[in-house]
């Protein structure tokens, strides 16, 4: 008598369980579950983002606190082949090498002007002269900080603009 009815209950619980209704709750929350780790991941790539941004503004805050206009020098070269030519009496070097990626445009791109004026993002041109960090007092070019002047200015720069052409360079990630 015990065992029928154990088998009776546990028959019955398992119809219970099998029932229409019942599988569509168990849906549901399969399905909520899923949705929830979407969130969650999506959150989780949302405080990376904001992270990593936060880390880029306090490295351009750290930067802008100590490049100062005293560190800035006169550039005191006009065209590619016056800075080649002082640059190989200061020391010998190899050729450049310019990265594949580099292409050339004649007009800028807003979305490049966006990440230069708030990462401070830095760019290669076409005959491979690296161009790095800047602000408004000057820029880093081939590792030396120099100051604008009214051949390269500060609205130059933050449109990705070459030194020695008049074209402008997407930003070197």
């Amino acid at each position: 008598m015990k065992k029928m009815i154990i088998f009776m209950t546990l028959g019955l619980s398992t119809m219970l369980l099998a029932s229409p209704a019942n599988q569509m709750e168990h849906r549901k929350n399969v399905h909520a579950k899923k949705v929830d780790k979407k969130v969650q991941k999506r959150k989780a790539t949302k405080a990376e983002k904001k992270r990593r941004s936060n880390v880029r503004k306090k490295r351009v805050k750290k930067q802008d606190r100590h490049l100062k206009k005293r560190h800035a020098l006169k550039k005191n070269f006009r065209s590619r082949h016056d800075f080649e030519r002082m640059r190989h009496q200061r020391r010998m070097h190899s050729r450049h090498v310019v990265p594949r990626n580099v292409i050339a445009y004649k007009h800028y791109r807003k979305a490049w002007y966006r990440s230069y004026l708030y990462d401070r993002l830095p760019f290669y041109d076409r005959y491979g002269y690296f161009y790095g960090y800047f602000n408004e007092i000057g820029y880093f070019f081939e590792g030396i900080f120099y100051r604008y002047d009214r051949r390269y200015t500060y609205r130059d720069r933050l449109r990705g603009m070459g030194l020695f052409d008049q074209y402008y360079y997407r930003p070197f990630r």
